[in-house]
């Protein structure tokens, strides 16, 4: 590790102080692991000059025979070279299906020969067929699907830059000062010349490829700053480093979100029942729909419960979609859902960069492909029955059809900035509910799905659904014991998002107690806000507390905690704020607020978030071209477009610059390089061409729009036309 500093006394400080010093200068949180268990010094000898840098620190005496060796190349600092007596246990290579090169013509001749109406024959249950289905796939893959001896992550590197290694460590070894040696350096040059031209060519052959998804992911794990699960500390301060360990941590930390609750149904539920004289209680699964959508399943290999990954459905869709379009129509008409299907293996994926506590994970559910492909087939069939009712509110723009986050955040900015022109002042109150998905309560969540209309059979089929569900969690290699989801729906899950939707689709008309206040939700995250000038001021923003206290209100009824920690308020104006305060506690109050990724201050003028915007597009950039040896432009340009604009093209249209110098940060940016130049002149104008006709062309040029204009307008024009479709605001006012 770096000690860097100069004033530092090595000699006479322990480890522990030395450890001290380091991270309050370093200001690095994974450093504290070393608090707990460093113990003595190995290594205070000057490591550049006659400056202390680089300490070799340990709790125990498994470090020996530390040395100093000469730089590396051009660095300036010295080697440290050391021992460590401690047995590293080589891992276990397990022969796996190679799902890749599967025969899957004659796999799907032999699936194609099989008579399902037979096997099916006196089936007594759905997990009974789903099994005797299984059967029959196992006994087909292993047939066809051969076995690989999965090989250590990495590169093979060819003969001739091994040896090309090779020579340089016996030069290393073997000359008192291989620094200044002159066939050291040849070497060495050898080396970085071969190991470029090798990595470019290795770029090239992915990049030849109709689906660049390897170079993308290659290009991925080098650009990726960690490794995907760091370290995890669990909720009792407990630190894990084993994948067997970051495993059972998860699992017991996601397990205890889960809730048990009442069956007594909400408040508003039963009133509803009155809108629905005929119910939706049906759901006919064509064999054609099940084909399309099995031929739509993305082709991985990942293994879920039952170990048939989704890419054999994919490949074998044209002899399996029989007999799962006769295993979905006995699953509903019996209303059971397969026990196998109720099994999730749950992947953690940080919600937060550099993500090291439990809680700043989300538990994604990687449930059996043919699950995923029956709940796409029962979601369109209740959208379209929740949709003729229009239940899902107005105010909800997530999970639904031609909304988004930038919807959202357009509407809202709509209203605040039509308020900011009349001289009035917008208070906001952003509400965080806490672990949301995971606290549906499934006994209320089924009262209101019968409240909206959904009976029979298929009411029967959701409580299966929903009802004797497990998980476990996966990292690496290792798994956790598995434990009940008494709540939530599962995150992952094609009917997930809908069934959240129908939770929580009464919470927009509760809110609604007045013309002064509006609600704004993008799934689980909720803004309340009211513009008041100083006539009505008292009277808004009283108001606003009570839409709060119904909030609370209602949360506690569904069983959906707030986090009262996390709710801020922003003022957009120029009065003075007020403290908002719920239950006893007072709202942090914030100058600048993250709105689904956007940065909003209260003067709405987006410089900070432009600034976000232009960090992250020249960390992406730099990144980009710092981990990559291909110098193709139309594989740049696809890259460029992969890793950078994303960046610079999240809701834009809300930010678009208008402030001269906010436009001038990004159009430095997009000049930076000759590729980025190429991407501006052709893939923008491709882009254009392909939405508008060539008038739009001479519109942008002979208004002089600069680079940076180009695509806005573009954007800004297609958001306008889906305003337009969706009657989200009004277009004039809008425009």
């Amino acid at each position: 590790m770096e000690g860097n500093s100069a004033d530092i006394d090595h000699d006479k400080m322990s480890a522990s102080e030395l450890i001290k010093i380091v991270l309050e200068r370093n200001k690095d949180p994974s450093l504290e692991l070393l608090l707990l268990s460093i113990s003595k010094k190995i290594s205070t000898e000057p490591t550049r000059g006659t400056t202390v840098l680089d300490l070799v620190l340990s709790n125990s005496h498994i470090i020996s025979d530390v040395s100093l060796l000469p730089p590396l190349f051009n660095s300036d600092h010295n080697v440290v070279e050391f021992k460590v007596s401690e047995e590293i246990a080589s891992p276990i290579a397990f022969p796996m299906p190679d799902y890749m090169r599967a025969d899957y013509v004659s796999l799907n001749q032999y699936l194609s020969g099989i008579d399902w109406l037979h096997v099916f024959n006196h089936y007594t249950s759905a997990t009974d067929v789903y099994r005797r289905f299984c059967a029959q796939l196992y006994a087909a893959l292993s047939k066809f699907v051969p076995f690989k001896t999965q090989r250590l992550p990495g590169l093979t590197y060819p003969p001739h830059l091994q040896s090309l290694f090779a020579q340089r460590q016996r030069l290393f070894d073997s000359l008192s000062d291989p620094l200044t040696d002159p066939l050291y350096r040849k070497v060495c040059s050898d080396v970085d010349h071969h190991l470029k031209k090798f990595l470019a060519n290795y770029e090239r052959r992915l990049a030849s490829k109709r689906n660049l998804k390897s170079l993308f992911g290659f290009i991925r794990q080098k650009t990726r700053s960690h490794a995907s699960l760091p370290v995890l500390t669990d909720m009792s301060g407990l630190h894990h480093c084993s994948d067997e360990g970051k495993a059972s941590a998860l699992g017991k930390y996601f397990s205890q979100v889960y809730t048990v609750s009442s069956r007594n149904v909400g408040r508003t539920a039963a009133h509803e029942c009155s809108r629905f004289e005929h119910g939706c209680s049906d759901v006919y699964f064509d064999p054609s729909s099940v084909l399309n959508l099995l031929r739509k399943l993305k082709p991985s290999t990942t293994e879920p419960f039952d170990g048939i990954p989704p890419i054999v459905y994919n490949k074998c869709a044209s002899s399996l979609f029989l007999p799962l379009a006769h295993i979905f129509n006995i699953s509903l008409l019996l209303g059971e859902v397969p026990d196998a299907w109720k099994h999730a293996i749950v992947t953690a994926i940080p919600k937060i960069p550099n993500a090291s506590l439990v809680s700043d994970f989300r538990p994604i559910s990687i449930t059996p492909p043919p699950i995923k492909v029956m709940e796409r087939i029962i979601r369109d069939k209740l959208s379209t029955w929740l949709d003729r009712f229009h239940v899902v509110p107005s105010e909800q723009h997530g999970f639904v059809s031609g909304r988004s986050t930038t919807t959202n955040l357009i509407d809202c900015i709509h209203d605040w900035s039509l308020a900011l022109n009349e001289g009035k002042c917008v208070d906001v109150i952003y509400m965080d509910l806490s672990k949301a998905f995971d606290k549906v309560s499934h006994p209320k969540l089924l009262n209101k799905l019968e409240s909206f209309g959904i009976r029979g059979r298929l009411l029967s089929w959701f409580e299966s659904y929903l009802d004797s569900r497990h998980m476990v969690v996966k990292v690496g290699r290792s798994f956790s014991k598995s434990y009940p989801c008494t709540s939530g729906v599962p995150q992952g899950g094609a009917l997930s998002p809908l069934l959240f939707l129908v939770y929580t689709a009464d919470l927009a008309s509760f809110l609604n107690t007045s013309i002064n206040i509006r609600v704004r939700f993008y799934a689980d995250d909720i803004k309340l806000y009211g513009a008041y000038s100083k006539d009505n001021q008292t009277v808004v923003q009283s108001t606003l507390r009570n839409s709060v206290e119904r909030m609370m209100e209602w949360a506690s009824s569904w069983d959906l905690p707030v986090n009262l920690s996390k709710c801020v308020v922003l003022h957009i104006g120029e009065p003075a704020p007020i403290v908002y305060e719920v239950n006893g506690v007072a709202l942090k109050t914030c100058d600048v607020v993250s709105d689904l990724g956007v940065l909003i201050d209260s003067r709405l003028s987006f410089s900070g978030q432009v600034d976000s915007v232009v960090k992250k597009a020249y960390g992406a950039l730099f990144k980009l071209f710092r981990n990559t040896h291909i110098s193709d432009p139309k594989v740049m340009v696809r890259l460029y477009k992969a890793f950078v604009l994303p960046h610079l093209n999240y809701c834009s249209e809300v930010w678009n610059p208008t402030l001269k110098k906010d436009r001038r940060k990004l159009e430095k940016f997009l000049i930076l390089s000759n590729v980025v130049s190429l991407l501006t002149v052709t893939a923008w104008l491709d882009l254009v061409a392909s939405f508008f006709s060539s008038h739009a062309y001479s519109v942008a040029f002979s208004s002089g729009t600069s680079s940076i204009t180009i695509p806005s307008v573009v954007q800004d024009m297609l958001l306008t036309l889906l305003i337009d479709d969706l009657n989200l605001v009004h277009v004039e006012s809008f425009l």
